[in-house]
């Protein structure tokens, strides 16, 4: 229990010293203007290409709407202010306390524009955003009104992108090394935390990472997905069950997952699975 105490003390301080968490992949370019460059006169800040088509941005974005959590750490880990964002499960009324003094400082403004599956389209237009962002599979059916209201930027998803989806945000933030940046620090951080954990329990435990979310299913994340990856820098073997290459979610359900191939940790229990129906009796 002890051993399984550190992997998770550690893996909490890997993720959180960049205050990052994050919940396919698409082709993200920063237009004309190379990193850390001012635009000519009369040219845009930024022309983003994204999942859903390309964005002019026409001056360094100041007021943030951000309408994923994931987008919401990556814009506050840039040093740029957040002033709206969607509220899910236990993110309500204020920003989650994990994010630190990073939300202390450029969360000031932040205020909920509604949930993650209905935002608020006057919520977010009263709040005066010089750029939204979210992703793909989050807003997709929104994308056109967004639009509207501010230049707009979308990922294809979220998960398993999370550092390109980082450096995305660092393209229409103009801050593309701190982008960078920021994610060599988590890395080295990350493989720090492994580094320790190995030379005290002589060896680094398989892990995985299980989901209970109060649906029908238990969630089994596999080595592509957020945690996955954040597992993965670390150093913790994946089970042979979670690597698997993604397709329509980053996580498996335990409800098709038969009890030999349940993936554990080295000191937790298997995951309970669904019993299986009984025959209905011919009468």
């Amino acid at each position: 229990m002890r051993a399984f105490r550190a992997v998770a003390m550690g893996v909490a301080g890997a993720v959180l010293s960049l205050g990052l968490a994050a919940c396919g992949s698409t082709s993200t370019t920063a237009g004309s203007q190379p990193a850390g460059t001012q635009p000519a006169e009369g040219q845009p800040f930024r022309v983003i290409k994204h999942a859903m088509g390309e964005t002019k941005i026409p001056a360094q974005p100041k007021r943030v709407v951000a309408l994923d959590q994931s987008f919401v750490d990556a814009v506050l880990t840039l040093e740029t202010p957040v002033v709206g964002y969607s509220t899910y499960r236990s993110i309500e009324d204020k920003l989650p306390d994990y994010l630190g003094s990073v939300a202390a400082e450029y969360g000031k403004e932040a205020t909920p524009v509604g949930t993650l599956e209905q935002p608020s389209l006057e919520k977010i237009m009263a709040l005066k955003p010089d750029l939204i962002v979210s992703a793909k599979v989050r807003h997709e059916a929104l994308y056109a009104k967004l639009s509207q209201i501010a230049p707009t930027v979308f990922s294809e998803t979220t998960g398993a992108i999370w550092k390109e989806n980082v450096r995305l945000m660092g393209q229409a933030l103009g801050k593309e090394e701190l982008a960078d940046t920021k994610l060599k620090e988590f890395e080295a951080r990350a493989a720090k935390v492994g580094e320790a954990i190995k030379a005290k329990e002589g060896k680094l435990p398989t892990v995985s990472v299980v989901r209970f979310a109060g649906e029908p299913t238990t969630r089994l994340y596999v080595e592509n997905s957020y945690s996955g990856i954040v597992l993965k820098d670390v150093g913790f073997p994946a089970p042979t069950t979670s690597r698997r290459t993604r397709t329509r979610s980053p996580w498996t359900s335990a409800r098709s997952a038969s009890p030999t191939s349940t993936p554990t940790t080295s000191s937790s229990r298997p995951t309970p699975t669904r019993r299986p129906r009984g025959r209905r009796s011919s009468s």
